[in-house]
């Protein structure tokens, strides 16, 4: 039996007593498998008191479980639960929860290798397990080792625990899931937080038995899901036959399995009344189905036996016979503070919300007197005048760069530095490019070079006023809208046809579609040739890295095509290539790339189309695998 209490939010307070899990009663009819690994429970009881009246709960159960002999009953560490099952029930089995417990232990003993020793020490089902696991937490860490078996391992070891109750459980998660299930109607009165329990429980009762009637099955269905997970593990011992009933079996270690007495030495059969993997190979062994061997408790007919109960229909209060005395509340006691509704979860708990960082393990300090030993609520300093402390403190964000002043600059230029600083965005400094040119005119002759710097982007314009050219504005970090685009693919095999004749054709390689701007320069044509030919597009099958060559490393071919359309502008419904460079400067600059192409690489390898003509491109895309730049 579980048991757990809660703080209701009610207006005149109080707690909400429960036992909601019924294991084993010895010497009784009534035996439940309830299948603790996904959370499930059976009510017995519940029942609302004032705060610490734990005594009249139990003093009714006193009477139905007289001494608690053959009861086993799990809860955390109250000191009123506690008192009362010695009072009451002082011959029953009363566990203590370890989850709880590991809580109160994590706060003064942390990392993640002792919680696993821990955890270890905890589900350890013999005595020579647990030791081991007790040695190796004391050469960790022999504090952490000492607070531990203060707590008396006796109580939520598996290793300790009485064998009758065929049920290791050594957490109280069922209690605290029924915290969940009723976290609605504690807000209620005291009433209807009762009226939504009851029908809540005559529900669920009705609806297990339901859904365990509609199995076909002798064993429980999760219970066979254990069971299999066993049998799967038994492959790896050898057995070594004693008697008819008892057998060595070897894994790691050797154990002793008594199939009459239904018991190994490793003391997980006994525990649970499931067939440990030991076990099972036996059963293997002899050819015996290892269902057989499963407790009874586990069966489909002691399952429906304990659902057989049921909760009767209540009607509505004003069907209810009247009484002669007045149903007076509980004295009002207001209790501090917001009702808390959710559980106060421990620091090195998960946080609920993936995603979010936890603040376990941050120091934190008073934002008044930078104290860590407290918070700015219990500061002695909190209300006090601050010394008023002259200390220069450093600005947000990056620094902003300033343009140097130059003595030789004339006013032209300075009305230029002017005009960059004043657009922050590198296409609207474009747009003033011509009237730029304009003012470079009027710069002394002996100036050959004009420097223009931008505010934000840290633009630089290298003006050169002999060869009369346009700005040549580049930014430090990457290249702007107004350099030569290029369309990129990876291609197993690529074709440009002009009037139904064949241009070119290449096999494996790239196909590269080249958009040329008016104020593109060799420089464009430069980069644009280094970067395809560099371009790691290609996988390396010697090393299996996907990204790992480029063309040139491979051998393959590229086939180059000009397409001005790539700077196609769509402000309506016809497209307009204005900002490409004309025809006829276009087809020098382009023939130029191709020259570039196949001096880095090799001629023979390079392929390209015929500029100005209605081409059709025909490819078949790898990967498909395509770049822009």
């Amino acid at each position: 039996m579980m048991n757990d209490r809660i703080s209701v939010n009610l207006y005149y307070g109080g707690e909400l007593l429960r036992e909601p899990l019924w294991i084993y009663a010895r010497g009784t009819s009534i035996g439940l498998n309830i299948e603790v690994d996904k959370m499930s429970f059976f009510e017995l009881c519940d029942y609302a008191v004032e705060y610490g009246n734990y005594k009249k709960g139990f003093f009714e159960l006193y009477w139905v479980i007289p001494g608690g002999k053959g009861w086993t009953l799990i809860s955390d560490q109250q000191k009123g639960l506690l008192n009362g099952v010695v009072a009451y029930w002082p011959n029953s089995e009363h566990r203590n929860c370890a989850r709880h417990i590991y809580a109160n232990w994590h706060k003064k003993h942390k990392g993640d290798d002792l919680k696993e020793l821990f955890w270890r020490a905890v589900r350890a089902y013999s005595v020579a397990e647990f030791n081991i696991a007790i040695d190796n937490l004391k050469a960790q860490d022999s504090e952490a080792a000492d607070a531990f078996l203060k707590q008396n391992p006796r109580c939520f070891s598996r290793c300790y625990l009485h064998t009758e109750t065929k049920a290791d459980v050594v957490v109280n998660n069922m209690a605290e899931t029924f915290n969940g299930f009723i976290i609605q109607s504690r807000s209620k009165h005291i009433i209807d937080m009762l009226e939504d329990i009851r029908l809540a429980i005559m529900s669920r009762l009705r609806t297990k038995a339901m859904e365990m009637e509609s199995k076909s099955c002798v064993i429980c269905p999760r219970i066979m899901d254990k069971l299999e997970k066993q049998k799967n593990n038994a492959y790896m011992c050898k057995i070594y036959p004693s008697t008819e009933t008892l057998y060595q079996v070897r894994e790691l270690d050797d154990v002793s399995v008594d199939i009459e007495k239904m018991t190994c030495t490793c003391r997980q059969w006994d525990l649970t009344g499931i067939p440990c993997f030991h076990a099972c190979a036996v059963f293997g062994f002899l050819g015996k189905p290892s269902e057989n061997y499963v407790n009874k408790f586990y069966s489909k007919e002691m399952y429906m036996k304990a659902y057989k109960y049921s909760i009767p229909p209540l009607p509505s209060p004003k069907f209810w016979p009247p009484v002669d005395f007045p149903l007076e509340p509980p004295p009002i006691k207001n209790m501090p503070g917001r009702p808390k509704k959710n559980r106060r979860k421990d620091p090195h708990e998960d946080p609920k919300k993936k995603g979010r960082l936890t603040k376990h393990g941050m120091k934190m300090s008073c934002s008044v007197c930078k104290s860590t030993s407290h918070n700015k609520t219990r500061c002695p300093n909190k209300g006090k005048k601050k010394a008023e402390v002259t200390t220069t403190k450093k600005p947000r964000g990056r620094p902003r760069k300033v343009a140097k002043q130059n003595s030789d600059m004339g006013p032209s230029s300075q009305v230029l530095l002017l005009m960059a600083r004043a657009h922050k965005k590198q296409q609207l400094i474009w747009s003033y490019a011509a009237s730029i040119h304009m003012l470079v005119s009027e710069v002394d002759a002996s100036q050959s070079h004009l420097c223009v710097i931008g505010k934000n982007k840290g633009v630089r314009g290298l003006l050169d006023r002999q060869s009369n050219r346009r700005p040549l504005l580049r930014s430090r970090f990457r290249r702007t809208e107004t350099s030569m685009k290029a369309v990129v693919q990876r291609v197993a095999s690529a074709s440009v046809e002009v009037e139904g004749r064949m241009v070119s054709e290449i096999g494996p390689g790239l196909l590269v579609l080249i958009g040329i701007h008016e104020l593109d320069t060799d420089s464009d044509a430069d980069y644009i040739c280094r970067k395809v030919l560099n371009m790691r597009l290609f996988p390396n099958e010697k090393t299996g890295k996907t990204w790992d060559q480029n063309v040139m490393q491979k051998n393959y071919e590229v086939l180059l095509v000009s397409q001005f359309t790539l700077y196609g502008i769509l402000k309506g419904n016809k497209p307009d290539f204005h900002v490409a460079m004309a025809p006829d400067k276009a087809k020098s600059m382009y023939a130029s790339l191709v020259q570039r192409f196949q001096t880095s690489y090799r001629s023979n390898a390079v392929r390209d189309g015929e500029f100005g003509a209605m081409m059709k491109v025909n490819l078949v895309n790898d990967g498909p695998v395509t770049m822009q730049l």
